[in-house]
């Protein structure tokens, strides 16, 4: 069964120094997909903007470019939406070997190989290396369906690292992430794609948010009440993208609001920019995700 989310997503800068002017992009409106539509989404700036603009950038998402122009101590953005996500649908294609998947895709037999091309390389903190193949490879053997072995690493990546919130920051690489084991969720997912693009599987990064009160009886997830990240691998032409959840070691359902993909966090900052003046902020962020009736 599908679910109907009401989400809020509040971020409050303060400065101890009024700044001058600033220029920011954000990226908190959902995108729409077969798995996620969108019935409202508004978006509100204090100060208001003297210039905002809408656009779609080259991963599809919808991002906001806006500039202040006038002193100001204090910035909030304020993003709402309400929107519908349905369950993943039932695979009923075979579950390839993973080497295939890879040859197709690097071969450019397979019909999704322009789609899954851009999320093969290196990016911005996600980096292939030796470690992170030989991490992959411990799951992934020769011959294992490409679904099982995900959900495999999925399940390893969740045993051996440890949720530690303030051990890490936004700009830690996948690299460092897998030598300190420990992280939080963005940390996890880098782990994750970074092991699956060394073998290479294409993988991408999807932020967004879990649902901040669980149905009766199912534990809390870890993560709620803030900005979520997990992976999604791409299985073959027939199965399409997997969404994985290796911090709660979960396939991704309807309790995840996916809001944009991306190569890693870079991509999808839900504000990123810059400003004149104002000194050390000091960031607060509010996040309520409430199922309707």
């Amino acid at each position: 069964m599908s679910v109907t989310y009401k989400v809020e997503h509040t971020t409050r800068f303060s400065y101890p120094i009024p700044v001058s002017v600033c220029h920011n992009i954000v990226c908190l409106t959902p995108r729409p997909s077969p798995r996620l539509s969108i019935r409202h989404a508004s978006l509100k700036i204090t100060p208001q903007p003297a210039v905002v603009s809408q656009r779609i950038d080259t991963f599809g998402n919808i991002t906001h470019v806006f500039a202040i122009e006038e002193a100001h101590d204090t910035m909030v953005v304020h993003a709402s939406a309400e929107v519908e996500v349905s369950p993943p649908p039932p695979n009923k294609s075979p579950d390839l070997p993973w080497e295939q998947v890879v040859q197709a895709v690097a071969d450019q037999a397979d019909t999704g190989w322009y789609e899954a091309g851009p999320f093969l390389y290196d990016s911005a903190l996600v980096f292939r290396t030796h470690d992170a193949a030989d991490y992959a490879t411990r799951i992934f053997t020769p011959g294992r369906p490409i679904r099982d072995a995900a959900i495999a690493l999925t399940r390893l990546i969740h045993k051996e690292f440890s949720y530690k919130p303030g051990t890490t920051h936004v700009g830690t690489t996948s690299t460092e992430a897998l030598s300190n084991h420990c992280g939080v969720c963005q940390d996890f997912a880098h782990v994750q794609i970074a092991a699956m693009r060394s073998i290479g599987l294409p993988s991408r990064y999807v932020s967004g948010y879990l649902r901040t009160i669980p149905p009766p009886g199912k534990p809390r997830l870890i993560g709620a009440d803030q900005s979520h990240a997990w992976v999604s691998v791409y299985t073959g032409a027939s199965t399409g993208w997997l969404d994985l959840d290796p911090t709660n070691n979960m396939v991704a359902g309807t309790d995840h609001i996916p809001i944009a993909i991306g190569r890693d966090y870079a991509d999808v900052a839900p504000i990123r920019g810059t400003f004149l003046g104002g000194g050390e902020s000091l960031l607060t962020v509010s996040v309520d995700v409430e199922p309707k009736a």
